[in-house]
């Protein structure tokens, strides 16, 4: 899993893009499935998203 850090990552991460999905986004990748996860994955797999870890601030206080 080179594109995330873990699989409870990956999971989250494929979530809320199938989500974004179902809600008409368009899909960044060509492939032959409707699903809205295996599209997610699919795009994840390819590099197509990408995300960033939010590391709190210890002086926000």
């Amino acid at each position: 899993m080179p594109r995330v850090d873990s699989k409870y990552t990956l999971v989250i991460l494929a979530a809320k893009r199938a989500r974004s999905l179902i809600d008409n986004n368009p899909d960044l990748v060509d492939v032959a499935t409707f699903n809205s996860v295996s599209v997610a994955l699919r795009e994840i797999a390819d590099g197509k998203l990408t995300w960033t870890m939010d590391v709190p601030n210890k002086d926000a206080n």
